[in-house]
Order: structure tokens, then sequence, then C-alpha cells
């Protein structure tokens, strides 16, 4: 009986093997550049650990069959070597060995260039880093003139953002990165490009943002250039990078993540807008309306002490300027917002004629005055 138990669990152990492998396979096989973020957390479903052999061996051969991916590959390792270190040093040492026991040309290029690319994305040893900084602080320092510290920390930023199983996880990983003061600004930076590139929007990068205003208040402040920034060079962004980027800051106002105040540098008028102005401004007070419901979105906008906020996107310096305000938020849906600038726009003829009034009691006010003293002159 314990023969046939054993034989039977040798049995199920070889169908899960193979199993393992067949599943590691097909990952690295439909690995590509546009889809590397949704595999990864798939192969972080697997076995890895039990299965890190036929990791490495499988990564080794996709890349032989395939060098033109490489660079997804390094990618690749350098996000599962953030997890699983063990992983990583395996592969380095079998690459090593597959580059020894090469004699052919191409194998060995291709293995060579596999090494290059996993240098490039450093995630090495704790012992070779601290190697490292021990040489450096022997060594004469040398001014950074090639941006390759910047590099490296966005491409740690991108790493840790990429490889987070949720927003709070990535949250504690970002603020434990080493800053350099004005380095805070490459946060929001790589997360808007994160978020940018997606092809649907993805709830996990506003959370995230939200998390690190509450956070510091310097997160806050720079989200806040990085609104004015974006909203700049709207017009220099495809229409989905737009939406995903309108979207993300839509929920960082709902939740007060950051300020309404940034909401002073829209203009919505019909010569300071363009066709990606209006489609950004769209979305942003569709998000907010969505979010808040357009009773407590109206409650926000109507707030006094906000007015002169909201004076550039609704507009009451002229006619034509309010006219086009109502027209585009009804066209969207959203003419529940400009209750209040119908109401003005109504009753506009009869402010202008109030003005008017006051204009001319003033000049008639001034023009006695001017008789009376022309009057004592020729008196004198």
């Amino acid at each position: 009986m314990e023969s046939c138990e054993m034989e039977e669990s040798i049995e199920c152990q070889k169908k899960s093997w193979i199993a393992l492998r067949k599943s590691i396979n097909g990952l690295l096989n439909k690995i590509n550049k546009s889809n590397i973020q949704h595999i990864i957390p798939e192969l972080f479903g697997e076995n890895l650990i039990h299965g890190r052999g036929l990791f490495c061996r499988s990564i080794m051969k996709s890349q032989l069959n395939s060098p033109i991916f490489t660079d997804v590959f390094a990618a690749l390792v350098a996000v599962v070597n953030t997890k699983f270190p063990q992983i990583g040093e395996l592969l380095c040492r079998r690459m090593v060995l597959q580059l020894q026991k090469s004699n052919n040309k191409s194998q060995t290029l291709a293995t060579v260039k596999f090494i290059a690319h996993l240098v490039n994305q450093q995630e090495s040893s704790e012992d070779a880093e601290s190697e490292s900084e021990d040489e450096d602080e022997q060594q004469m320092k040398v001014e950074d003139e090639t941006e390759t510290n910047l590099i490296n920390l966005r491409r740690t930023i991108y790493l840790t953002i990429m490889s987070s199983a949720d927003f709070e996880e990535a949250g504690l990983k970002l603020l434990k990165i080493k800053l350099e003061p004005g380095q805070e600004m490459e946060l929001c930076i790589m997360l808007l490009e994160c978020c940018s590139q997606e092809r649907t929007y993805l709830h996990y990068y506003a959370l995230l943002g939200q998390r690190l205003c509450m956070i510091n208040k310097v997160h806050q402040k720079n989200f806040e250039k990085s609104f004015v920034q974006q909203y700049s060079m709207i017009h220099r962004l495809e229409t989905n990078k737009l939406r995903n980027v309108a979207k993300f800051f839509a929920h960082l106002l709902c939740t007060h993540a950051l300020s309404w105040h940034v909401l002073a540098y829209l203009r919505l008028t019909e010569e300071d807008t363009t066709s990606s102005s209006r489609i950004f401004i769209k979305i942003l007070f569709q998000e907010l309306s969505e979010h808040l419901g357009i009773h407590m979105l109206n409650e926000c906008l109507s707030n006094p002490s906000m007015q002169e906020t909201f004076e550039s996107i609704f507009p009451k310096d002229n006619p034509k300027n309010t006219r086009f305000a109502i027209n585009f938020f009804t066209s969207i849906g959203l003419g529940g917002i400009t209750e209040n600038l119908r109401e003005y726009l109504k009753n506009m003829p009869r402010l202008i004629l109030q003005q008017d009034r006051r204009v001319s009691r003033s000049g008639e006010t001034d023009g006695g005055s001017d008789d009376h003293q022309r009057k004592r002159r020729r008196r004198s």
C-alpha cells in the first residue's frame, strides 16, 4: 500500500511539474512590450520558487530564439528579481556558464546581449552594491552630466510601481526610495507617465497618487504643478493618454488629495480652447459628476469662497463667453451645473443697464462739479 501511495505521489508531482513548465513557457512565449504589465501578475501567480530552474531555462531559451525581445526579457527578470533575488542570481550563474560553454557565434552574441541588458537593469546583489559603494567613496567624485542617475531613478520608480501587488505596497516602497532634494517631482512624473501609457484607465494609479498626497504635502504640491504642466501640453497627447490623465486628476480632486484651486488654470472660451483641451475638460467634469453626483458637484462649484477660481471656467465677462460655457456643459450632459450661469445671463441686460445708469450719474455729478468750479473761476 505504501509503495502504491508513493507511486501516486510521484506521478502527481510529475504532472504538476509538467503543468508548471507549460504554464511558464506559455507566458514567456507571448510576452512583449505592450502586455508585459499584464503578464507579470500572472507569472507571480505561479510557483516560481519551486520552478525557478524551469523559469531560468525557459527564459534563456526564449531569448536565444528571439534576441529582439532581449530588453523585454531583461525587464521581466528585473521585476522578478525584486521579489525573488535567488532567481536572478541563478539566472546570472547559468548565463555565465552558457557563455563559457558556447561555441556558436550567434549564441554567444545573444548571451552577451542578454547579460548586458541585465546589467543595465541593475536590481545586483547587496554584497556587490556594498563593494561598489566602498569603491565609490575611495574614488574622486565625478559630476554626472549624462543624467544617468536620473534615468536609473526613473527606472527604479517604474519597476517599483509595476511590480507591486497593490497601491498600498507600492506607496510604502516608493517612500523608501532615497531621493535627492528636488527629485520628489520624479515620482509624480513617472506615476502620470505609467497611467497615461495604459490602454484603459486603471484606478490603481489614482489610488497610489492619493496615498502619496495624503502622506506628504510635498507630493500634493508637485501634482498641482503636474496638472498645470499637463494642461499646457495637452494638445500633444493622444486621446487615450489624455483620457487617462483627466480621470487621474479627477480622482485626486474628488478625494481632496488635490486642491480645487488648480481649476483656475482651465479657460473655457471659444478663443482659449482647442479640441484637446475641450476633451480634457469634458472628461474631467464628467468624472467629477460621476464620483460626486451632480448635486454635490454643483454645491462645490457654487461655493462663494471659490468663485474667483471658477470664473475662468464659468466666464461672466461677456455674453458670448457665457453662452459658450453654457452650451459646452449642456452638450456633454452637465447642463445642471450651469444654473447660476444661466441666471446671470438672463439678468445680464438688467445688470448692464444698471451699470450704465451708475456711469451716467457719476458723469453728471462730475460735470456738475466742473461747471461749479468754472463759475467760481469767472467770479474771481
